[in-house]
């Protein structure tokens, strides 16, 4: 007979797929081992701002909180707006904009966060390494890398990783590369105990605009720089909105209730 674990366990691999995870595709046994090693060698950032706030952050820890967030800038940038989205919990969030994968782990292995006991976890990383054209088996392999040190470390609190969302004038770019990672991050809850995977429908997050074609700003009524628009991001399309976090908070507290049975992000 399975158990209530096991049930949900089989229902968010059905809604997992139905939102557009499906089942991993990328082998990181094949993946090159140069790629790998690049975007999972833990390196401090180089960027003279990601430097402060990474000083900074590393002589602000906490003495406790409820809630941790760890990533790059799509997480920092969530950091002014908490205390309107979580009002019940103290979070620390420990994401420096700029980061890739490398840097995060180097922070991880240079701060002192053994004190701190949150009842939940965010991670959200890995699209600044798509950006720097690392191949989506590689930064698999680096959220796999991230995600093992945080259950090393905390290996009774729930972690749950966001899938890397559309982004591009477009919302399309290194979309295949994307599409890899999140098929990994689906699967992460296979590999690590109490690991949590969160999905955005890329349709719905882009207000319905990843379903229209690509730009194609070679064509003389297209206009170098046209980009499509969507509430849920600022003009970059890359970065989300106070209506795009409004959706994240949505997707980690369903997460949460369907994975726990109650919502720890309140």
């Amino acid at each position: 007979m399975r158990t209530r674990a096991g049930l949900l366990g089989a229902v968010m691999t059905v809604l997992l797929c139905l939102a557009g995870f499906g089942p991993a595709h990328a082998d990181q046994a094949t993946c090159d081992a140069t790629a790998v090693a690049r975007v999972e060698t833990p390196a401090k950032v180089t960027r003279p701002a990601s430097v402060q706030s990474t000083d900074t952050l590393l002589a602000a820890v906490p003495a406790s909180a409820d809630l941790m967030l760890f990533g790059d800038s799509l997480m920092a940038r969530w950091s002014s707006l908490l205390p309107k989205f979580f009002p019940n919990a103290s979070v620390f969030d420990f994401a420096v904009s700029g980061d890739r994968i490398a840097n995060l782990l180097w922070r991880l292995d240079n701060a002192n966060l053994t004190a701190l006991k949150p009842r939940a976890m965010v991670l959200l990383i890995g699209t600044n390494d798509l950006g720097a054209r690392a191949p989506g088996c590689a930064v698999a392999a680096g959220v796999d890398k991230v995600v093992g040190k945080l259950r090393t470390a905390w290996p009774d609190t729930p972690i749950f990783v966001l899938a890397i969302t559309p982004r591009g004038g477009d919302f399309k770019a290194f979309d295949a590369d994307r599409h890899v990672v999140n098929a990994s991050i689906a699967t992460l809850g296979q590999r690590f105990p109490k690991v949590y995977p969160v999905a955005m429908d890329d349709d719905i997050f882009t207000c319905g605009m990843y379903g229209k074609p690509p730009i194609d700003n070679t064509l003389p009524a297209t206009p170098p720089g046209t980009r499509y628009s969507c509430e849920t991001y600022v003009g970059d399309n890359l970065h989300y909105s106070f209506k795009g976090y409004i959706k994240v908070r949505g997707a980690l507290q369903g997460a949460s209730l369907m994975a726990l049975g109650t919502n720890v992000f309140r």
